[in-house]
């Protein structure tokens, strides 16, 4: 299933409750509400948690520089 995010959607780690979670255990970087993941996606290094879509925004992209 695609996954798509509407216009005027808000991306923020802290007010998802999933991902807030996770923050609150394996606290990163975010970027503009957006988590700064490991080069292979994965949340923590401690974590066992891959992000794809469109909260891995800042961790892909040929114009990425964080």
């Amino acid at each position: 299933m695609d996954q798509f995010t509407c216009p005027g959607a808000v991306l923020d780690v802290h007010q998802d409750p999933v991902l807030g979670g996770l923050m609150n255990q394996w606290p990163i970087d975010t970027v503009g509400g957006l988590p700064v993941l490991q080069p292979s996606l994965r949340w923590h290094e401690d974590c066992p948690v891959y992000l794809m879509g469109p909260y891995a925004q800042v961790s892909g992209g040929m114009f990425c520089d964080v």
